[in-house]
């Protein structure tokens, strides 16, 4: 399971040899801990007792954390897994171990989407934002309302259709007076090529946004200057307005349950700024479950 890992961290260029924890203990140790079932970083070990019966007992900090999955088999301290964590240079590994992942998953495996010729020299990626409550040791901010409260911890990620492999592509922003960063205000102050996924200049990238991730007119613009395009669902709130259809061949049975494809544009943008963007719109039913998607 591990080996793939192993094989990108020996290409890590932040590599140190510790004696206290080496880096493969590291990196073992936080995949098991994140796989465990855990609630929080500082949950107690769930054990059973000897007939049988779940019992949560209360046991050292050490403990437990030898407990997140890896069942005591490395032997870490409190104090150096803690200052593991705070460390810089174990973070900038673990990103350049996940950088160099990617394109041993991308050889190792199926491509879902390898029998659909009209997508070959398409990257293909669903990017998303995820928000955790704060912990207890987090610091208070002043909101907007003037009142003293905790930030929401969040962060963004790319997953790889093709592969299934998922990267991490910014933590939110916790500079302004909002509550959360929005989704298009995060990918907006990203390079464009994060959200390409590194792809070489050239590449046509597919990406799929929930509904938070919708504004027209920079769509426009990245479509145009980056060759990214976009696939989201269509809001309650907009006004589009039919412009056309597209045909499509009812008798391929990949098209089946596509009620419609229409050019469709919006109905009006903010003041001094047009709305340049003509947008597919896709009605689908679903032939087994009768939802309909827009």
């Amino acid at each position: 399971m591990f080996q793939p890992a192993f094989d990108a961290l020996a290409a890590s260029e932040t590599r140190y040899l510790c004696h206290r924890i080496p880096d493969e203990d590291y990196l073992t140790a936080g995949v098991l801990r994140c796989l465990s079932n855990s609630r929080t970083g500082r949950d107690v070990a769930s054990l059973r007792s000897p007939f049988g019966q779940p019992k949560r007992l209360a046991v050292s900090l050490r403990s437990a954390l030898q407990n997140h999955g890896d069942f005591g088999a490395l032997d870490i301290s409190v104090d150096h897994f803690f200052k593991a964590i705070q460390s810089t240079r174990r973070f900038k590994n673990l990103a350049s171990i996940n950088d160099g992942l990617g394109p041993l998953m991308a050889a190792s495996a199926d491509d879902p989407f390898a029998s659909i010729p009209e997508l070959d020299g398409f990257a293909v990626y669903a990017g998303d934002g995820h928000y955790h409550a704060a912990a207890v040791h987090d610091p208070k901010r002043l909101d907007s309302s003037g009142t003293m409260r905790k930030e929401a911890a969040g962060h963004f990620f790319l997953l790889d259709l093709r592969t299934h492999f998922l990267s991490h592509l910014t933590g939110a922003d916790q500079s302004g007076t909002r509550k959360r960063e929005h989704d298009m205000h995060a990918m907006k102050r990203l390079p464009v090529d994060a959200l390409r996924g590194g792809q070489p200049k050239g590449t046509k990238v597919i990406l799929a946004w929930d509904k938070a991730g919708i504004d027209f007119n920079w769509w426009y613009k990245v479509k145009r200057s980056s060759w990214l395009y976009f696939i989201s669902r269509e809001k309650e709130n907009m006004k589009l307005i039919r412009s056309g259809n597209r045909p499509f061949d009812r008798e391929d049975h990949r098209n089946a349950g596509v009620v419609s494809d229409e050019y469709v544009g919006p109905g009006g943008g903010a003041a001094g700024r047009p709305v340049r963007a003509i947008l597919r719109r896709i009605t689908y039913i679903d032939p087994i479950e009768g939802t309909t998607y827009v």
